[in-house]
Protein backbone atom coordinates (compact mmCIF):
# COMPACT_ATOMS: atom_id res chain seq x y z
CA UNK A 1 0.00 0.00 0.00
CA UNK A 2 2.86 2.36 0.67
CA UNK A 3 4.19 2.02 -2.87
CA UNK A 4 0.78 2.78 -4.34
CA UNK A 5 -0.02 5.53 -1.78
CA UNK A 6 -3.34 3.92 -0.90
CA UNK A 7 -3.33 4.41 2.87
CA UNK A 8 -5.62 7.44 2.78
CA UNK A 9 -8.09 5.77 0.44
CA UNK A 10 -8.15 2.51 2.39
CA UNK A 11 -8.66 4.43 5.62
CA UNK A 12 -11.60 6.31 4.09
CA UNK A 13 -13.14 3.04 2.86
CA UNK A 14 -12.79 1.44 6.28
CA UNK A 15 -14.39 4.45 7.99
CA UNK A 16 -17.16 4.63 5.45
CA UNK A 17 -17.67 6.75 2.39
CA UNK A 18 -20.47 9.18 1.87
CA UNK A 19 -22.16 9.31 -1.52
CA UNK A 20 -20.32 12.44 -2.68
CA UNK A 21 -16.90 10.96 -1.70
CA UNK A 22 -16.98 7.95 -3.99
CA UNK A 23 -14.61 7.63 -6.92
CA UNK A 24 -14.14 5.35 -9.89
CA UNK A 25 -11.41 3.36 -8.15
CA UNK A 26 -13.33 2.48 -4.99
CA UNK A 27 -14.16 -1.02 -6.25
CA UNK A 28 -10.47 -1.70 -6.90
CA UNK A 29 -9.59 -0.63 -3.36
CA UNK A 30 -12.30 -2.84 -1.88
CA UNK A 31 -10.98 -5.80 -3.87
CA UNK A 32 -7.48 -5.01 -2.61
CA UNK A 33 -8.78 -5.05 0.96
CA UNK A 34 -10.54 -8.38 0.43
CA UNK A 35 -7.46 -9.98 -1.09
CA UNK A 36 -5.34 -8.71 1.80
CA UNK A 37 -7.74 -10.01 4.47
CA UNK A 38 -8.10 -13.41 2.83
CA UNK A 39 -4.34 -13.82 2.35
CA UNK A 40 -3.62 -12.91 5.97
CA UNK A 41 -6.28 -15.29 7.26
CA UNK A 42 -5.22 -18.18 5.04
CA UNK A 43 -1.45 -17.79 5.38
CA UNK A 44 -1.20 -19.57 8.73
CA UNK A 45 -3.48 -22.38 7.57
CA UNK A 46 -1.52 -22.90 4.35
CA UNK A 47 1.80 -22.79 6.22
CA UNK A 48 0.56 -25.42 8.67
CA UNK A 49 -0.69 -27.64 5.83
CA UNK A 50 2.63 -27.28 4.02
CA UNK A 51 4.57 -28.14 7.19
CA UNK A 52 2.38 -31.18 7.82
CA UNK A 53 2.87 -32.38 4.23
CA UNK A 54 6.65 -32.00 4.45
CA UNK A 55 6.70 -33.82 7.79
CA UNK A 56 4.47 -36.62 6.46
CA UNK A 57 6.56 -37.30 3.35
CA UNK A 58 9.97 -37.03 5.02
CA UNK A 59 9.10 -39.34 7.88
Amino acid sequence: MIALNLEHVVFRIMVGLEEHETSANDAAYVILLLITYVSVLLSSLLLAAYGWTVYKYHR
